[in-house]
This record gives C-alpha cells, structure tokens and sequence, in this order.
C-alpha cells in the first residue's frame, strides 16, 4: 500500500480495531496520532503501536474527547503541528457499548452514544476537512460503523440508529467533499473480540453470532484494519461514499436478539 509519507489522525486509537487501524497504517508508513480521553491509556497505547508496527518514530498521542467541539479542534491542529502536515488520513473509531430494552433505557444513554458515534463523526469529519481545504491537501476519512447500521437488534436501539446516522453521514460528505480531494468511507465491522464485545461475549451470544457468521469465525482487529488501511491507500482513489461489511458474511443473515440472550429483563 502507498501510505509512506501519509499523516493519520485515528480518534478512539488506544484499544481494540482503532489501536489495530493505527498499527497498520505505522506499518504500511504513515506517522500517525491518537486521540483518547485518558492520558495514561493514551500514553500505554503509544508505546504499544511503537512496539507492534517496528516504528519507534512518528507515532503520537492526544487526549480530548471526540464529543466535544472543542477538544476536536484543539487535537486536530496540534497533530498537524506534531507530524509535520494536517492529517490526511482520519479514522473515526471512537466507540462504547451498552444494552438497554428501549422502554428501559436512560436518555443519558442515548445521548452518550449519540455523542460518540454520531457527534463525534462529524466534529471530526468537519474539522479534518476544513484543515484540508486551507492546506490545499486531498484526503482520505474512514468512518467505523457497525453490522448493526443496518442488521437491528433488541437491547440496541441506541447504537443502531447512531451506526445508521453515522454511515448516511458518510455518504453525504462524501458528495460535498469529493470537489475538495476527500474521500470519505465506512466500514462496518462484524462481531470483533476486542475489549468492548468481550464483556458480551457469554456462551448464548457468542452461539448467536456465530450462527449467523457465514464464514464461522469471530472477527479480529486486524481484519478491520487491513481493509481500513486498503481504503486509504492511493489503490483505492476512486472508492467514496461505499459502506463496506467486514464481518465474516453477517449481514447477510441478520442478528439474534441481544437482549434475549444476554437476558435483560422485559419491562
């Protein structure tokens, strides 16, 4: 892949896919910087990307929450500062998860999510794009959505109407980016063993994905990332606006009831 000299801001890259995103594209020759909203985690994972790609130079981290305004620009700036150029690349893959029934679920819930996973995207989005554009730079932004965008499931309401909201989004700044040099894509991962599924990760769920996973596997990390770090590369320069399923053929079957099989009580 052609990434040598390339600048990546990867939001959410302390753990899970957006750790594995942000080794590939070290690996493959970006200089690349994290955000994450604790500076000890952030600090772990820098080293953590440093020992898992080979690159001992190049790799930074910053902390900010992605849901706010704020802290987005700040970090967007200030890794342009430390990289030498405004990022080129930026991965959204800032991410938490919880169940609720609807008729349960605290609005403070729905708005966390919201914020992340929504909110987030476009604070990003914006503020990348708009350093691009003054720096008379192309780019290239890659959403991480979900299967659950568009394979609902009860005990998600919340995440699936954000990964919804989050993956229409895409498509939209794709068309107004696309005069400006930007490309911008999602991917929607399958079920993913990383920190955040694990703790759901019971005997009933994990039968329920993989009876609906043609290719009869869970995901890992570095699936995500090999198809993330393809759709930046130069390879991929006339793909916008697409939303990619990387999830074993899920989406093709439909999900289980996460609710039923994590056994949440009915209202």
């Amino acid at each position: 892949m052609n990434l040598m000299g390339s600048t990546a801001l990867v939001i959410g890259g302390s753990q899970g896919i957006g750790f594995a995103i942000a080794c590939k594209l070290a690996r493959e020759g970006s200089a690349v910087t994290i955000m994450a909203r604790r500076q000890d985690v952030v600090d772990s994972a820098v080293q953590g990307i440093k020992d898992e790609s080979g690159q001992a130079a190049g790799i930074f981290g910053l902390v900010g929450d992605v849901a706010i305004a704020a802290d987005v620009d700040r970090v967007v700036a200030e890794a342009g500062s430390l990289m030498g150029t405004t990022p080129q690349i930026l991965i959204n893959s800032a991410g938490i998860g919880n169940l609720y029934r609807l008729l349960a679920m605290p609005v403070d819930a729905w708005d966390e999510i919201f914020g992340i996973h929504s909110r987030g995207v476009f604070l990003s989005t914006q503020a990348v794009a708009r350093a691009l554009m003054a720096a008379e730079l192309p780019g290239s932004i890659v959403n991480i959505t979900s299967l659950n965008w568009q394979s609902p499931t009860a005990g998600l309401a919340h995440y699936c109407a954000a990964k919804a909201a989050a993956t229409a989004f895409t498509q939209v700044a794709a068309i107004e980016l696309a005069e400006y040099g930007i490309r911008v894509n999602s991917v929607a991962p399958g079920i993913v063993v990383t920190p955040m599924v694990e703790p759901y990760l019971n005997d009933a769920m994990r039968e329920g994905y993989l009876s609906r996973t043609p290719l009869g596997r869970l995901g890992e990390p570095s699936d995500i990332a090999d198809v993330v770090a393809s759709l930046c590369s130069v390879e991929c320069g006339w793909v916008t606006g697409a939303s990619i399923p990387v999830d074993g053929g899920a989406h093709m079957m439909g999900l289980h009831n996460y609710a039923n099989a994590f056994g949440l009580p009915k209202v």
